[in-house]
């Protein structure tokens, strides 16, 4: 292990890792190490490269990105031929057979995982350190017999899946090793996994990192996992001096204190000592207000997290454009408690899983107008750290966003070409009432990810050319139009969109009865979409 960090005991949760050298925010702790095991969600295998993890539909090197499928088995797919062979000499042509002869069938993230583990390990394909090292990780099996003895229904079906995975795992690698020790590396397995992300944070698959799976977890964590293609890197949110101990978070922090126990003691069986959990606090209380009380404790609300929790649940069911009626119902439930804070889910998720479905819908300005709520109101409280990645990589969601929108306003056949002709009518609308420059808005927003991409995501990164290759177009682009922006008109801009964000959405609502009024939009006849942003306009 590099000097930097050491691993050792922690006080009530095993081992952990700790610094070994002050750290400020927005440095590493380590970079680029490889993964034991990775593999893609079942849904992402048609969509991203098996090998680099490159997710076609977030890809802005080249728009004309694509994945081509294993001839031989057709379940994985690379994006060329280099990430092909070397996916091929580390562990497909072990497992590409048994996934000819599966197909169609796909078997699920988890099995896939152990069995190339499996399959590795009978090929002594495994360096014998990281062998030894995966064997030291907790498995939880005794908790989850226990649990199940006690009639834990969540821990039994835990048990049971496991059980299963073993004994197909076992019999699809044609393994001499003994069902109950693969049992118990199924269960290192469900218990250190992490969800593998693309740059942008979209979940695509699951993988398992030694150095990462000592990490412990809190709900007010100091560092955060940062993924680039196959490179995983430890991020420092916050100052640390020396042996301090290294935490992230294995859960949605936002969730309330209540749901958050509740979870990692039925996914993880500890109860979080965290800063936030030993005070009973709901993310944000204490920068608010200390006092107040934590909103699970209230009945209405427990009440209303089940109810959207539901909604959610069948809006994810569906292809992403199809969901948002769903999501809309979920979004105006909450509304009804004016008091919730936009910090806390489920409305914060409730917020990204709309913006998500708005942009699906091609709504792209009323997407951009919750982004920017959240980009000024929320992600502050969830993400102090200004270059905490998460919130780098959601602001550049943004960016690319307002390029969208300032093309169908500026260029109406650009909106055409996109089928979306009434979205340029409405960013411009938006950018007469509020003094915009759809040009400098983009500049800037893409600007101010350039300015902390190195300290979010570091050097060498497929985010970063991706950041750098839109700035320098930026440039380009202002040096053959309006000049070189002045640092005072960045900071005009940033003022207007906070404007934006304060006033934009009752705007919207506003803009939309109005052009309604004028029988600009039909009122017969509209999609459910159209329908539900009709709802949500209301």
């Amino acid at each position: 292990m590099p000097q930097d960090f050491e691993e050792r005991s922690s006080q009530g949760a095993g081992r952990g890792l700790f610094v070994t050298k002050k750290f400020d925010p927005g440095s590493f702790v380590f970079r680029s190490e490889e993964p034991f095991v990775a593999v893609l969600d079942s849904p992402i295998l048609m969509r991203a490269c098996s090998w680099c993890f490159l997710f076609v539909e977030e890809s802005a090197l080249d728009d004309n990105v694509t994945v081509s499928a294993c001839k031989g088995c057709n379940i994985v797919k690379y994006c060329g031929k280099v990430c092909q062979t070397a996916s091929w000499k580390h562990s497909h042509k072990y497992e590409c057979k048994i996934f000819r002869a599966l197909y169609p069938r796909v078997l699920p993230n988890t099995g896939r995982m152990i069995l190339q583990i499996l399959l590795r390990r009978k090929n002594g394909a495994i360096p014998e350190d990281d062998w030894n090292r995966s064997l030291k990780l907790q498995h939880h099996m005794d908790d989850l017999e226990r649990g199940t003895r006690e009639g834990n229904q969540f821990q039994q079906t835990n048990l049971q899946n496991i059980q299963l995975i073993a004994k197909a795992s076992k019999e699809y690698a044609a393994s001499a090793e003994d069902l109950g020790f693969i049992e118990f590396l199924v269960g290192r397995l469900v218990t250190n996994a992490m969800a593998l992300t693309s740059a942008l944070y979209t979940p695509i698959g699951l993988t398992l990192v030694l150095s990462a799976s000592l990490l412990n977890h809190s709900c007010n964590p100091n560092s955060a996992i940062v993924y680039d293609g196959r490179k995983v890197s430890l991020h420092v949110s916050e100052k640390l001096e020396p042996d301090t101990e290294l935490t992230i978070s294995y859960i949605n922090t936002t969730l309330s204190s209540k749901t958050r126990m509740s979870e990692l003691w039925d996914r993880y069986h500890f109860t979080c000592r965290c800063s936030q959990c030993s005070q009973g606090l709901t993310l944000g209380h204490s920068i608010i207000n200390p006092s107040i009380e934590p909103l699970s404790s209230i009945s209405k609300m427990t009440s209303m997290e089940q109810e959207v929790s539901a909604l959610i649940a069948e809006a994810k069911s569906r292809p992403t454009p199809k969901g948002l009626p769903q999501i809309v119902e979920a979004y105006q439930t909450i509304s009804r408690y004016p008091e919730y804070p936009g910090w806390l889910s489920p409305l914060y998720q409730v917020r990204l899983d709309l913006i998500i479905a708005l942009q699906a819908n091609k709504k792209w300005v009323a997407a951009f107008l919750q982004s920017l709520i959240l980009h000024f109101t929320v992600q502050p409280i969830v993400y102090p750290e200004e270059a905490h990645p998460t919130r780098v990589a959601r602001d550049w969601v943004q960016a690319r966003m307002a390029e969208n929108i300032g093309g169908c306003a500026d260029e109406p056949g650009f909106a055409e070409w996109l089928d979306a002709v009434e979205e340029g009518e409405l960013a411009r609308a938006l950018a007469s009432y509020f003094g915009l420059d759809w040009g400098l808005v983009v500049y800037t927003l893409v600007k101010d990810v350039n300015d902390q991409m190195l300290k979010s995501h570091g050097p060498g990164t497929r985010f970063g050319a991706d950041v750098e290759r839109d700035m320098l177009g930026m440039k380009k682009g202002a040096r053959d139009t309006f000049g070189e922006p002045t640092e005072e008109e960045f900071e005009e801009t940033r003022l207007l969109l906070r404007n934006v964000a304060s006033q934009g959405w009752s705007w919207l609502k506003v803009w939309s009865k109005d052009r309604k009024s004028r029988q600009l939009l039909l009122t017969s006849g509209l999609s459910p979409a159209e329908e539900a942003f009709q709802k949500l306009m209301e």
